[in-house]
């Protein structure tokens, strides 16, 4: 016999509907953008995140190796080595499970899982025990609201992993075509401490 739905399961899978709804939505407006578009707007991106206070003060960066029309993040990189700071990229180690390895340049890495480049299998893991407040994590979103709230790709990689890295500075890299109103949220999700888009850089 069937269970009767609760409220609650009831809300979630209202929530999850929303969510992939606004998923397409935002992938769909993400992927109009011409290379031009997607070029320039990563630029002022890169502008805003290198020379806010937070990037500047940070002694490590924790970042996401783009892809696609994702906000490009070479730069950023290179900026953080340029200026003597770590920097760690994310490996995906298992289902819901990715980790941060130390990187020195983008020879660094190697075509890994989802087709994404990834730090090669030598590579020293970074160090989630260290000083949270040191530590700046730029982190990818299909869309972002103005609370902080984020849709990923629904693998929950960045969603797992955050929850355990409590008190590290957050900026969401995204377009703003990428904004939404409003996201449901749900008890573990981690909000972004800012969002940045090419028209503007905000606290949450």
């Amino acid at each position: 016999m069937w269970k009767k739905k609760t409220v609650q399961s009831s809300i979630w899978e209202r929530n999850l509907e929303t969510k992939r709804d606004i998923r397409k939505q935002m992938l769909c407006a993400r992927d109009r953008l011409t290379d031009r578009e997607w070029e320039t707007y990563s630029d002022r991106i890169t502008e805003q995140v290198v020379s806010h206070p937070l990037f500047v003060q940070a002694k490590e960066i924790w970042c996401y190796v783009s892809m696609g029309k994702e906000v490009c993040t070479e730069q950023i990189l290179v900026s953080a080595w340029r200026a003597g700071k770590r920097t760690a990229v994310p490996k995906v180690t298992g289902k819901r499970e990715m980790k941060f390895y130390y990187i020195e340049s983008l020879n660094d890495l190697e075509t890994g899982a989802f087709g994404i480049l990834e730090p090669k299998e030598e590579k020293k893991g970074a160090d989630c025990c260290l000083e949270k407040s040191d530590l700046l994590m730029l982190v990818p979103g299909v869309s972002f609201d103005p609370a902080g709230r984020r849709i990923g790709y629904g693998g929950g990689f960045y969603d797992t992993y955050l929850q355990k890295m409590e008190g590290c500075h957050t900026f969401g890299l995204a377009f703003e075509v990428q904004m939404a109103d409003q996201i449901p949220a749900e008890a573990h999700d981690i909000r972004m401490e800012y969002v940045m888009t090419e028209k503007r850089c905000w606290k949450c």
